[in-house]
């Protein structure tokens, strides 16, 4: 059976992708934002779950071939942790 991440006091991994670079960048730096935002508000209010949300944010610069280097990236960096 898996030990949870509670169980464990591991803070909470949340890797986020936005186009913060490129023709989209100025959604992408405002969905950045939020997501910065949103977690700094859950971890003030002491965490999900009582652990702490760490963020992990990837440029996916606009394009196809970028975005999924950058969610390969996330999921081998967020596995290995």
């Amino acid at each position: 059976m898996e030990t949870s991440t509670a169980a464990l006091g591991r803070p909470i991994k949340v890797g986020v992708i936005a186009d913060q670079t490129g023709p989209l960048d100025f959604m992408g730096i405002a969905d950045a934002n939020v997501a910065r935002m949103v977690i700094d508000d859950i971890n003030g209010a002491g965490g999900l779950l009582g652990q702490q949300i760490e963020l992990y944010l990837e440029d996916s610069e606009t394009t196809d071939a970028a975005a999924e280097a950058c969610a390969t990236k996330l999921v081998s960096r967020l596995r290995s942790m």
